[in-house]
């Protein structure tokens, strides 16, 4: 039960991650232009065409945050290193199949995919697995009285 926690409660954190992160990273590197409307898709793929290389850049940094913060719950919680793996890849595909289809440059389409597999290493990294004792505790079968 503690693993399936940690995938949700991970997933969740890398979702509000990405919005915070990504929201940031856009506002403070471009200016939408006024009078744009986003649910016209020509729009939005015209200023995709446009997207600077600081505001791609600054993208692939949030979504490696993301990963990174979803990646550390899953771990914390899991205490495995499997579950903040598993984040980091669901991220990295989800970022990675994105930089597919929008009209990035070559090394933005690079980050974006293997930005988000770095802060799943970072994660792993710096938060620790669960201590043998502890394992052996709840993982050792019930003694038969």
């Amino acid at each position: 039960m503690r693993y399936v926690v940690g995938i949700v409660v991970g997933l969740i954190a890398s979702l509000i991650a990405a919005i915070l992160a990504g929201s940031i990273a856009f506002v403070t590197t471009f200016t939408v232009p006024a009078g744009t409307n986003a649910n016209d898709m020509r729009q939005v793929v015209t200023i995709m065409n446009d997207l600077p290389g600081a505001t791609q850049g600054a993208l692939a940094v949030a979504w490696l945050l993301s990963a990174l913060c979803g990646a550390a719950a899953a771990k914390l919680i899991a205490r495995r290193a499997w579950a903040a793996w598993a984040i980091a890849l669901i991220v990295a595909i989800y970022f990675g199949l994105n930089a597919l289809i929008l009209p990035l440059e070559m090394w933005a389409k690079a980050a974006w995919l293997f930005g988000p597999l770095l802060g799943g290493f970072f994660a792993n990294r710096f938060v620790g697995d669960a201590p043998a004792t502890a394992i052996a505790e709840v993982e050792a079968p019930p003694a038969n009285p």
